[in-house]
């Protein structure tokens, strides 16, 4: 057989085993097909062109409004692309043809009896008709017109706008005979927000019919949500750096204290002047800081008491923001938070009608991501510290939130999780997951909806797929995920598109084969069970036929794209699973990333640093083979006192002193995985904490360097070793947020501070903003002939 032979029977049986896969679904592509066509019996057919040319004229009424003349524009470039012909674009005052595309409220729409004209479409909304030959297209007050331009182009005509970097599907089709389905369609959701970077782009939003606040769409096209404040806005609203030295009555660790006057004054009087200045905003939020730590003076605490929430103090505080917003801007609504701990609905506050409620669904989708918010029967985890006046925690589901919320409120927004925020570019089968979400939150009266994808770089898994279909299923929720999907590959991925149809069906089909509720949360790692090495092995060979099948550079571009969650995964689960040449494919990984415009791989860290990580590794592991007999480690032991110090008086009474009397204090412990002094007996404190205990050291080991080093404290610390300041591990010395620094390993060289054959006495101040709190991992003493870093140091006290 020869070489040519060989590939031709390759190639078949590459497009045999795509069939069989592409069969098993209930509709057979095997090529580009319209999943928008517009279903309805067609009241008629118009000849658009003939031979590139055209007796079709776009007429807008005498004094357009500027989205009528958006909209008239849009047509004439992309029909005109379509078919060569030339569409003039003509005022209603010139005399009427029977061949015209009537754009907005003209007077041909005036004069055509049409029942579809009299319907109110809202702002959004749209709808097209017939009469004879001239057709009709009319929209809400805002972006409608420009949306009916778009629908007729997508669902009748079947063009494509798929990436924000102009990757369309306009054939040429010189002749175009269409037949027209009379429809009207007004969107169920007021909010349309696929949080993906990709889709951050204004001509890409207006196109596929989004509006979220980060795509900056013109006013005069029909704006976007505009939010004066987006989320989390405490600190911007009263800022701590403002205020909290000279009133620290104002706040709680870490937001507002909601029932003081001054605190509500201030807040009401930023909120008042934001929107001043921002004319065209529709919400502002008013909203807890991300993360705990919630006011518990007296008056805060027997009002979240009285209401059996921590959301009624938040709710009737925003409440008071709300009477004054309205007085002034009675078309703006405020925005606040159903989240973490103000998830559950107050007893008896409710609030102002001109409220949106945001509602997060980190009770679920935190925890399993890929079981859908209709079948998620939780539980939510009773370490979650924010159940503390409920009788019955395992009753709690995020359910049961979104139906109490919206028993009593018109205007919820859901904020949902859809991504792997410590690994973007980590496979993630959850595109089912994210449809029938969506359908619930619209079936239940959800009336704005953010899914929450990486907002930070371009190029995460599947990122312009996810992004354009989920635009898709927020526009219309009934739509088919399966064909929405395959319509972008179809279109997006040329004559590779077959192959990558079966990976994703590959991908589609890991639910069924593991349990899904166990990968560990939103956050899962690349060691998880469903990312096996045979499914990894699949999707290699899968990738290897669709770049021998792609017809071109741009086509083999777009596959290496697709394909970088594939090799990511492989480098993230090490140099032993990788096997050879391993620092060779760091180096190419990162190369590819950076010609494709990435430049994060996880919420935290940028490419360079996880690149890093990968690469420390091998180090370490080289290392380590050297350093088994030079070292000595001495763990510490697991149990402390602890004593929780709101007044942060510790400092001051010397609470690190050796001859400090600890002997009422609580009995914790630091190996008890993520359970911190919130799971221990202290739920809901945040703020600062001290740990303290007495060890032996055995006689000095005689080796150079010696290390205290701890696996982790969440969030900041300073340690006192026998009665001193040693070192401190805060924000201010690190250069670090509280989301980096609270799983972050750190040590101190010791061996002036420690006394050998000794007893030592050692005292960890700890400072938490939110979750958790405290000492959570090991601490462990460690002598050395080297000097060590902390990724050596983690090595060595981590179990062989």
């Amino acid at each position: 057989m020869t070489a040519t032979h060989s590939l031709i029977v390759v190639f078949i049986a590459c497009l045999l085993l795509t069939t069989v896969s592409v069969q098993a679904t209930e509709k057979i592509w095997g090529q580009w097909q319209n999943s928008l066509k517009p279903k309805g019996e067609p009241a008629g057919e118009i000849a658009l062109a003939v031979g590139g040319e055209t007796d079709y004229v776009i007429v807008i009424p005498a004094q357009p409004t500027t989205q009528e003349q958006k909209a008239a524009e849009e047509l004439q470039k992309w029909i005109g692309q379509m078919t060569g012909a030339d569409y003039e674009i003509v005022s209603d005052a010139v005399a009427a043809i029977p061949t015209e595309i009537s754009v907005g409220r003209t007077n041909r729409l005036a004069t055509a009896n049409l029942a579809v004209a009299k319907q109110d479409l809202g702002n959004e909304g749209y709808a097209i008709a017939l009469k004879g030959k001239r057709l009709f297209l009319i929209g809400g007050k805002k972006r409608g017109p420009i949306y009916a331009a778009f629908a007729f182009m997508e669902e009748d005509l079947g063009l494509r706008w798929y990436t924000r970097t102009d990757v369309n599907r306009i054939l040429r089709r010189p002749t175009v005979q269409v037949k027209i389905v009379p429809r009207s369609y007004v969107p169920p959701l007021e909010i349309r927000d696929p949080f993906w970077w990709d889709a951050f782009d204004a001509t890409w939003s207006l196109r596929n019919r989004t509006n979220a606040p980060s795509a900056a769409v013109p006013e005069e096209w029909g704006g976007h949500i505009n939010y004066a404040l987006f989320v989390h806005s405490f600190n911007q609203l009263i800022p701590p750096s403002q205020y909290k030295q000279e009133h620290p009555e104002y706040f709680g660790p870490n937001q507002p204290c909601l029932t003081n006057p001054d605190v509500l004054r201030i807040v009401t009087e930023n909120t008042l002047r934001i929107l001043r200045e921002n004319p065209n905003a529709e919400l502002i939020s008013v909203s807890q800081n991300d993360g705990g730590g919630y006011c518990t003076c007296p008056k805060c605490q027997a009002l979240d008491q009285a209401e059996g929430s921590h959301a009624g103090t938040l709710i009737k505080f925003v409440n008071q923001v709300a009477d004054a917003v309205r007085e002034e801007f009675p078309n703006v609504k405020v925005s606040t938070l159903a989240y973490t701990y103000t998830a559950i609905l107050p007893k008896t506050v409710r609030p102002r009608d001109n409220i949106a409620i945001r509602l997060c669904t980190d009770t679920c989708m935190w925890w399993r991501p890929f079981v859908s918010v209709a079948d998620d029967k939780g539980p939510i985890p009773l370490e979650w510290p924010y159940w503390d006046m409920v009788d019955d925690p395992e009753k709690l589901s995020f359910k049961g939130f979104l139906d109490d919320w919206s028993a009593v409120h018109d205007t919820i927004h859901i904020w949902d999780y859809v991504i792997n925020f410590s690994h973007y570019l980590a496979p993630m089968p959850n595109m089912d997951v994210i449809r029938d979400n969506i359908r619930y939150f619209v079936d239940h009266n959800v009336k704005g909806i953010i899914t929450n994808a990486n907002y930070q770089t371009t190029g995460s898994e599947r990122s312009f797929m996810r992004a354009w279909v989920t635009a898709k299923l927020l526009w219309d929720p009934s739509r088919d995920v399966w064909e929405l999907m395959q319509d972008f590959i179809w279109g997006y991925y040329g004559k590779a598109a077959p192959a990558i149809v079966e990976y994703n069906q590959l991908l589609r089909s890991l639910p069924e084969k593991y349990d899904m509720t166990k990968v560990g949360g939103i956050r899962y790692p690349m060691d998880s069970e469903f990312l096996s090495p045979q499914f990894l092995a699949d999707a290699e060979a899968i990738f290897a036929r669709a770049m021998h099948l792609a017809e071109n550079e741009e086509i083999r571009r777009r596959v290496e794209l697709a394909h970088l969650p594939i090799t990511y995964v492989k480098l993230a689960r090490g140099q032993d699973f990788y096997g050879e040449g391993y620092l060779e494919a760091i180096d190419q990984f990162e190369q590819t990333c950076r010609s494709f415009g990435i430049t994060r791989l996880s919420e935290h860290f940028t490419l360079k640093q996880r690149l890093d990580e990968f690469r420390e590794k091998v180090r370490v592991q080289r290392e380590l083979k050297l350093l088994r007999d030079e070292v000595t480690v001495i763990p510490l032991p697991n149990e402390w006192r602890f004593a929780t110090d709101p007044d942060n008086v510790g400092v001051s009474e010397g609470w690190f002193r050796d001859s400090f009397d600890d002997g009422r204090w609580a009995v914790l412990r630091n190996d008890l995985g993520m359970k911190g002094w919130e799971a221990q007996g202290f739920p809901n404190y945040d703020g600062f904490g001290w740990y303290r205990q007495d060890f032996d050291l055995p006689a000095d080991p005689g080796r150079k360097y010696v290390y205290l080093y701890f696996g982790a404290v969440d969030e900041e610390a300073w340690i006192y070793l026998n009665g001193e300041p040693a070192y401190e591990h805060t924000c201010q010395s690190t250069g670090m947020t509280p989301e980096q620094i609270w799983d972050t390993p750190f040590f101190g060289k010791a061996r002036d501070d420690l006394k050998f054959g000794q007893k030592n006495h050692l005292a960890v101040r700890v400072h938490d903003q939110a979750m958790m709190g405290g000492v959570w991992k090991p601490v462990y003493v460690v002598a050395s002939d080297r000097d060590l870093d902390v990724a050596l140091l983690t090595a060595l006290t981590e179990k062989p």
